[in-house]
């Protein structure tokens, strides 16, 4: 056997050994389901062999069908029906979607497809990806025999979060609103907003209520003294941002503070990974802080509402609702826009900076607006328009 040939067999052994362990990865998922009372089971996704990133699902027994509380992807769907048929034979009657995130919404249109019904809030149409047939405002009950479910928005992590209260079994589906291993986003309303949504969780709970984290790591429920622990360590944190701002400090400083740096350490398990840039929080604090304080009249905003024109012919919206102004596109994005000027408003709380700025024509009357991104801004994740809203130039007004 020549030299060449042997050296080619061994690559060739090396590649199959490697395409082997990528295919086993793909096409193994593993589940871990846990039982938390007569009709009511969360299965649990596990990434990785460490147990850190993990995603739990909803799976509730009812009379006729079976409810689910998030859906995974498309591509695993057939691999999660066969978890749950371990649980019941039923067929799957109700999809609550808790957010718009792919992993909760990317299976809709399959269990569509087989008779479920996809239940979700209003906002979550102005994302893309999603597939939707029931949607509620601010509160749905569904009774489903063995149970009575009360779905409400959470005012935290995004526009379209809701939390999920399981009455009979006592269990509060928190999704992304909570998760015990770090600090979660804390949503267009800031960490007033997510507070609010957190404490509303409680008053609907008891002392046995057991609150399901969206991503969890050190277990898959909590009791309510860790929701109250997590409440705490929120307004520790913004009041300390909130002083360290106050004395001119930047978000850099701010963010290698040790009294900052030591409550996360302390408090949240995924710091060795997520510790090592506190900017984003610090960041999120900010916003929160500036939406509390810089109050808007609403005869003032009322100047930029109206409908812009994409060059795709999609619709813009810019409403205002109580002190707020807001920009909505269906299938697309939904943001608080808060004022750092007169004609220019930030959404969202990412780094760097995020804005839309109101263009005037040559009689001071508001003929447009555009996007401003900075260009190494690659974090769109769900925000799959902002790439294509970076490159135009001017989204003309079309109606008042």
């Amino acid at each position: 056997m020549t030299l060449k040939k042997l050296i080619f067999i061994i690559s060739f052994s090396i590649l199959v050994g490697i395409f082997q362990t990528v295919q086993a990865n793909q096409d193994t998922t593993v589940y871990q389901t846990t039982k938390l009372s007569e009709h009511a089971y969360v299965i649990t996704r596990n990434w990785d062999d460490v147990g850190k990133f993990r995603n739990n699902i909803g799976v509730i027994v009812g009379s006729e069908g079976i409810t689910l509380i998030n859906v995974m992807y498309e591509s695993e769907i057939e691999q999660l029906l066969s978890e749950i048929k371990k649980i019941s034979s039923q067929p799957i009657q109700y999809v609550f979607n808790s957010n718009w995130d792919f992993h909760n919404t990317d299976a809709n249109n399959s269990l569509e497809n087989k008779g479920a019904t996809i239940i979700a809030h209003k906002n979550i149409q102005y994302f893309a990806n999603t597939s939707t047939q029931l949607l509620f405002d601010e509160k749905l009950e569904l009774n489903i025999g063995t149970d009575n479910i009360i779905a409400y928005r959470s005012n935290g992590h995004s526009m379209g979060h809701i939390n999920i209260y399981i009455e009979k079994a006592n269990i509060m589906f928190m999704s992304d609103s909570y998760r015990d291993q770090w600090m979660t986003t804390p949503g267009p309303f800031g960490y007033q907003g997510h507070i609010k949504g957190l404490n509303s969780a409680l008053e609907l709970s008891n002392s046995k209520t057991k609150f399901v984290p969206g991503n969890t790591s050190s277990s898959v429920y909590v009791k309510p003294a860790q929701i109250l622990k997590e409440i705490e360590i929120r307004k520790t944190f913004v009041s300390r941002v909130n002083t360290l701002h106050a004395q001119g400090m930047s978000v850099d400083d701010i963010s290698s503070d040790t009294v900052i740096d030591e409550l996360f350490k302390e408090n949240y398990e995924r710091y060795p990974e997520y510790g090592k840039d506190l900017s984003h929080n610090v960041r999120a604090a900010l916003y929160g802080i500036k939406l509390k304080t810089e109050k808007n009249n609403s005869q003032s905003l009322v100047k930029y509402t109206g409908q812009y024109r994409l060059p795709n012919n999609k619709i813009i919206d810019v409403v205002v609702k109580g002190e707020h102004l807001f920009a909505k596109s269906k299938g697309a994005f939904y943001y608080l826009l808060t004022p750092n000027s007169t004609n220019i408003f930030e959404f969202g709380w990412s780094s760097p900076i995020r804005t839309i700025e109101f263009i005037k024509d040559d009689k001071s009357q508001i003929s447009g607006l555009k996007f401003n991104l900075a260009k190494d801004d690659n974090r769109y994740g769900q925000d799959v328009a902002l790439k294509y809203l970076r490159e135009i130039p001017l989204i003309k007004r079309i109606k008042k």
